[in-house]
């Protein structure tokens, strides 16, 4: 039985249709002289979780990510 898969409990339909999903993420970079510069960037900032997708991970690891919110820091220098 498809597109869902039929069971004791009846036909299973999650996953068949995969939600859309929107995701926004903010980068800052200021630069305090010409060789250093500081960055900051949050990933995910609503903490979507990713769409439901039918295989071993539960979503798609080329298209989303489960981590949620994640904060980055950076600092780079040239000499």
């Amino acid at each position: 039985v498809m597109p869902g898969t039929l069971t004791l409990f009846g036909e299973i339909t999650k996953g068949v249709k995969i939600d859309s999903s929107l995701r926004f993420d903010l980068s800052y970079v200021f630069e305090l002289t010409e060789n250093l510069r500081l960055s900051a960037t949050v990933e995910n900032i609503a903490d979507e979780d990713p769409p439901y997708v039918r295989n071993e991970l539960g979503y798609d690891p080329r298209l989303a990510d489960p981590l949620g919110r994640t904060f980055e820091i950076g600092v780079k220098a040239t000499f």
